[in-house]
């Protein structure tokens, strides 16, 4: 028992977890990616891997001046490439969309096919920050905003259903030699 999912406060589901079961047979995964080891705004992973990341945390922040668990999880990332190019610590995924990404850089008629098989969002201060009109104190109403309007978009009007029936439509085709 235990384990499951977990997200930091500004990271908003697009769809209910429960429909998710735990990815990479429980592996703990970090769901927003970047280079350098990802983003801990989703994590998933099962009771024993949040114990095992618990004691590799714990480990790092004492041999090194970590001030958060996104420079922990990146010295973590770091330190296991350089080590023998073995990235087994734990997996990266690119199922969280950063905030900045949909908001400046999507055309509106193209969120619904963006966000489709993405599990949250996230509202980062960076995200914020990276918007020119926006303070990062104004997340919580961009967030409810932005989340009304996507649902109206893309789950009221099936946007998001047709979209995963077409997918689930589409033939298979075999080859044979």
């Amino acid at each position: 028992d235990g384990g499951g999912w977990m997200s930091d406060y500004d990271t908003f589901p697009l769809h209910p977890f429960q429909a998710y079961p735990l990815p990479n047979q429980g592996k703990l995964t970090v769901h927003e990616y970047s280079k350098n080891g990802g983003v801990p705004d989703l994590l998933s992973g099962s009771a024993t891997e949040y114990h095992r990341m618990a004691e590799v945390l714990v480990e790092a922040a004492t041999a090194e001046a970590l001030t958060s668990d996104m420079f922990a999880m990146h010295h973590i990332w770091v330190a296991a490439n350089n080590n023998d190019n073995d990235h087994s610590i734990y997996v990266r995924e690119s199922n969280v969309m950063p905030a900045q990404v949909i908001l400046r850089h999507t055309k509106e008629d193209r969120i619904c096919k963006r966000t489709l098989n993405k599990y949250a969002i996230h509202f980062s201060h960076y995200s914020m920050e990276a918007m020119e009109d926006t303070a990062a104190k104004d997340r919580a109403t961009m967030a409810q905003a932005w989340l009304k309007d996507w649902r109206n978009k893309c789950v009221t009007n099936n946007v998001i259903e047709s979209n995963q029936q077409q997918q689930q439509q589409q033939p298979v085709v075999a080859v044979s030699n």
